[in-house]
């Protein structure tokens, strides 16, 4: 079992260093200030503090948090070892359950949306 620690815009590199020190696993970078499922927005203050975060540590860095297209995919994928994909999934589960898809279509709708975002890498 890994201990996941978390950074965030607002993280500054002391604390990074402090994350680090007590972190297996990978370090799991949240993209934006604010809530789970707003949207990401690229931004150069990010690209930075991966890049710090690599440079003080081997563990691979997940970045999550707003990630909804393949675009944001794929401009990440550039930066990060991992991209996290939460809320924008249960959105697609939700739509599904709305159209009362039985749970084979239900999977396959998921399956879609999420192969259309791997499709980015």
């Amino acid at each position: 079992m890994h201990f996941i620690k978390l950074a965030t815009p607002t993280t500054d590199k002391n604390r990074f260093k402090k994350i680090i020190k007590n972190s297996s696993g990978f370090i799991y970078y949240i993209s934006i200030t604010g809530i789970t499922g707003a949207n990401y927005k690229s931004n150069t203050k990010l690209e930075t503090e991966i890049k710090i975060l690599k440079k003080l540590t081997k563990l691979p860095i997940a970045v999550g948090f707003g990630i909804k297209n393949k675009k944001d995919v794929k401009k990440l994928s550039k930066k990060a070892d991992a991209i996290v994909v939460g809320s924008s999934i249960i959105k697609k589960i939700e739509e599904a359950q709305k159209k009362k898809y039985n749970k084979i279509k239900l999977i396959n709708y998921v399956l879609s949306y999420i192969k259309k975002l791997s499709s980015a890498l």
